[in-house]
């Protein structure tokens, strides 16, 4: 294996993983916020929704989101490498 594919599978592997780390922190952080700020200001304030329906309305939001998040991550998986491969050296 030539020192340009090595560094090219090395870039690649460390791409995937920030991309893995940047996918699994949306996949906490967005569906909370979502959450909360759903049931708080959305359901509760605006619609004047009780607190107890307003939790179950709150969680339809947070896994709509979940699922945005995980079609986002498979749609870039998908499309994440377009390059042609490299051709052997003579």
């Amino acid at each position: 294996m030539s020192d340009l594919q090595a560094m090219r599978m090395e870039d690649n592997s460390s791409a995937v993983l920030c991309r893995l780390l940047f996918y699994s922190i949306l996949m906490i952080v967005i569906p909370l916020v979502s959450y909360f700020v759903s049931k708080a200001f959305v359901f509760e304030v605006l619609l004047g929704m009780t607190s107890s329906n307003s939790y179950f309305y709150a969680a339809i939001v947070a896994i709509f989101t979940v699922h945005i998040i995980l079609g986002l991550f498979v749609y870039v998986a998908w499309k994440e490498d377009t390059r042609p491969p490299l051709k052997k050296a003579d």
